[in-house]
C-alpha cells in the first residue's frame, strides 16, 4: 500500500565532560614549589589524557616567599574536540620550617651579678632576620647571682612564629670561684709551751681557711721559723697567701 521517501536526519555527537583535578600538595616554608599533577576523571572508550588535544596546565599564586598558609592549584587552558573540561581546584599547603634555636654558654664569677642570656638561630630562610620572629622565645636560667659554684642549664620557653617552628638547645651558665683576700698576721710570738697559731683573716671575711706550717697542720709548740700558707676552703672561693712564722723562746717585740 505504500512508497517509502526516505529522509536523512542527523546524530550530533557532543562533547563529553570530565573533571581535571589538580591534586593537592604540601611543602615546608621557604622551599621551591613541588612539580604539580592532575587527575582526571570521566575519559570514554578506555582513552586517557594522551589523546588530548592540549593538556591542562597546572599551577598556584603562592611563591617560595610565601607564608605558611594553604592556596589554591588550578588547572587552566585544556582543549580538546571531544571533551569539555571541568577543573577542580587542589589546595597547596605550606608548613612551617624548623628554626634552631641555641643558647649561647656564658660564664661568671660567683657573687657577679648574671650576664646576658643570649642565644644564635641556625635556619632562617627567605633572608628572615631574629627581628621578625612573632614572639621570640624566652631564655632563662635558674642560677642567681649567688648561687653556688657549678655549671646551671640556661633553657627556653615560649616562642611563636607563622612560618617557624622551634627546635631548642639548651646552653650552660658556668659559675667559678671568686678570688678572695687572705692576710696571715701575728707573724711572731713568744713560745709559752702551747700552740700558737697565726691569725689569719679573709676578705669577705669569716671564710673558712686550712693553715700549714711547714706542710703540717699541727701549730707549732716549740720555737723556729715556719713556712705558713694559708688557703681558703670553701667552695665559692679561691685565696691564699704565705709567710714566714717566728716562734721565739725569748720574748720579742711584734
Amino acid at each position: 500500500n505504500y512508497a517509502f521517501i526516505f529522509v536523512v536526519g542527523t546524530l550530533t555527537v557532543t562533547q563529553a565532560t570530565f573533571s581535571v583535578t589538580a591534586d593537592d600538595a604540601s611543602r615546608v616554608y621557604g622551599a621551591a614549589n613541588p612539580i604539580f599533577t592532575i587527575s582526571y576523571s570521566g575519559f570514554a572508550n578506555g582513552e586517557n589524557n594522551a589523546v588530548l588535544d592540549t593538556e591542562p596546565t597546572v599551577g598556584t599564586s603562592a611563591t617560595v616567599t610565601s607564608d605558611v598558609g594553604n592556596y589554591p592549584i588550578t588547572a587552566v587552558g585544556g582543549t580538546d574536540n571531544n571533551y569539555a573540561f571541568s577543573y577542580i581546584d587542589g589546595t597547596l599547603s605550606i608548613t612551617k620550617a624548623v628554626l634552631s634555636v641555641t643558647a649561647n654558654n656564658q660564664s661568671k664569677v660567683f657573687g657577679a651579678v648574671n650576664p646576658t642570656l643570649t642565644r644564635s638561630y641556625t635556619g632562617f630562610l627567605n633572608g628572615d632576620l631574629e627581628a621578625g620572629i612573632d614572639t621570640p622565645p624566652a631564655i632563662s636560667t635558674t642560677a642567681t647571682q649567688f648561687s653556688d659554684v657549678g655549671t646551671y642549664p640556661i633553657s627556653f620557653s615560649g616562642g611563636l612564629d607563622n612560618n617557624y617552628s622551634f627546635s631548642f638547645n639548651s646552653g650552660t651558665l658556668e659559675i667559678t670561684q671568686a678570688t678572695a683576700t687572705v692576710t696571715i698576721s701575728t707573724l711572731q710570738q713568744n713560745f709559752n709551751g702551747s700552740p700558737r697559731p697565726v691569725t689569719v683573716t679573709t676578705s669577705p671575711g669569716g671564710l673558712n681557711v686550712d693553715v700549714t706550717y711547714n706542710g703540717s697542720s699541727t701549730v707549732p709548740t716549740a720555737p723556729g721559723t715556719y713556712a705558713v700558707i694559708a688557703s681558703i676552703n670553701e667552695l665559692n672561693y679561691v685565696g691564699s697567701n704565705s709567710a714566714t712564722y717566728e716562734l721565739n723562746g725569748t720574748p720579742t717585740s711584734y
